[in-house]
């Protein structure tokens, strides 16, 4: 599916461009699944304190990519507004 090809291009990019050096083997298709289905619930929107929980984001990527946490909490909310933003842009192209 299209969107799950926009999550995984655009978390493995972030992960290498903030941490160069993370072993990214971790990254499988549960934890994009996660991103999407957090992506999601945002709407096009995108993130707010209501609708989204940055510490638990933080926490969960923090388990599969070591070194995720210390990555600047306004940098990891810049890349979900983003992602949201693409993400609402593909929804509104797929065919009914």
């Amino acid at each position: 599916m299209e969107l799950e090809r926009i999550v995984r291009a655009a978390l493995l990019a972030f992960v290498q461009t903030h941490l160069p050096e993370a072993d990214l083997s971790g990254l499988d298709d549960v934890i994009f699944s996660y991103v999407l289905g957090v992506l999601g619930d945002l709407g096009p929107s995108g993130p707010s304190e209501e609708n989204f929980d940055m510490e638990a984001f933080t926490e969960m990527m923090e388990a599969y990519v070591p070194g995720f946490a210390h990555i600047p909490r306004g940098t990891i909310g810049d890349m979900i507004q983003k992602l949201s933003g693409q993400l609402s842009g593909a929804r509104n192209k797929e065919p009914l």
